[in-house]
């Protein structure tokens, strides 16, 4: 997994891992238009750290875990669904609706950390055992980005 900073964000500073995925069974093929998408932000004083892990189909997010326990997402999507037009505060995990992206329910993670998010949103994602490398890690290594 290579992080790197997020582009286009202000202080404190997101970081990113994009990946396209293949198929296990052929691993010669990717399928076209389907991407992962994971973002970290350190913990800030008192604030706890971020995560998203988000599974992508043409731009779109389709399913994703996102760790953010001070954050809130309200549901504008999901009509007919537990949690429609209502405010989630902290842990939620994103799927699918009939009227596309955007509905959230509340997801509980323990512990509540990288690590173990990954392994979930894999397990939820349908997506094949993959090794997870935290991007302070990454960061450390020097592999985030380029010098001038």
């Amino acid at each position: 997994m290579g992080w790197a900073k997020k582009l286009n964000h202000t202080e404190p500073v997101w970081y990113e891992y994009r990946s396209a995925l293949e198929f296990e069974d052929d691993p010669t093929e990717t399928p076209e238009g389907l991407l992962i998408v994971c973002q970290w932000k350190r913990k800030d004083g008192p604030k706890p750290e971020n995560w998203t892990f988000g599974l992508l189909y043409g731009g779109e997010r389709i399913y994703a875990i996102d760790v953010q326990p001070l954050m809130h997402h309200t549901n504008k999507v999901g009509k007919g669904r537990p949690f429609y037009l209502q405010r989630i505060r902290g842990n939620h995990e994103h799927t699918w609706s009939e009227e596309g992206y955007g509905y959230a329910e509340p997801f509980m993670l323990i512990p509540v950390d990288g690590p173990a998010a990954w392994k979930d949103f894999l397990d939820r994602a349908g997506i094949a055992d993959a090794p997870f490398v935290h991007p302070d890690k990454a960061i450390n290594d020097g592999q985030q980005e380029l010098a001038l």
